[in-house]
């Protein structure tokens, strides 16, 4: 039995996740033009949990000391700690609906964006999107076609 939000996500999946594109971003987009990395939007992991994790795992900071900082004093915090981001390991690019790229950005996930055309870079693989939490979330937070 399908639920309403399973059926949401569906809606979500046909409306704004158009085609896997890997081969040809990594073949005719990347591997060519190295700079365009930085066009990618949150390929390296500076992510909220990350950078928390960070903190209360790396450091001896107290956590009552961070906890009361945004997100952009906690990352310059952690990176006079020594911290560096890493990047994201990208296993498939779908492109995607201009929608879909700004709210996927929102939660920090990784997203093309050129004259070319937007992906989404999903850093998970081998189950179906419907699955990923952060299209779940997306389409909690924004009632998607509710």
């Amino acid at each position: 039995m399908t639920t309403t939000i399973e059926k949401r996500i569906e809606t979500l999946i046909h409306r704004e996740i158009y085609l896997n594109q890997y081969a040809l971003v990594e073949d005719l987009i990347l591997k060519p033009n190295p700079d365009m990395i930085e066009c990618i939007e949150n390929f390296y992991d500076e992510s909220s949990a990350t950078i928390e994790e960070y903190l209360q795992y790396e450091t001896d900071i107290p956590e009552t000391d961070w906890q009361e900082l945004d997100v952009h004093e906690r990352l310059n915090l952690a990176q006079a700690e020594g911290f560096e981001a890493q990047p994201q390991e990208i296993f498939e690019w779908w492109l995607v609906s201009d929608w879909l790229a700004s709210k996927l950005k929102e939660f920090e996930e990784p997203v093309l964006d050129c004259d070319y055309g937007t992906w989404w870079g999903r850093t998970c693989t081998g189950q179906a999107i419907s699955m990923d939490w952060i299209i779940r979330r997306i389409v909690e937070v924004t009632e998607y076609a509710k």
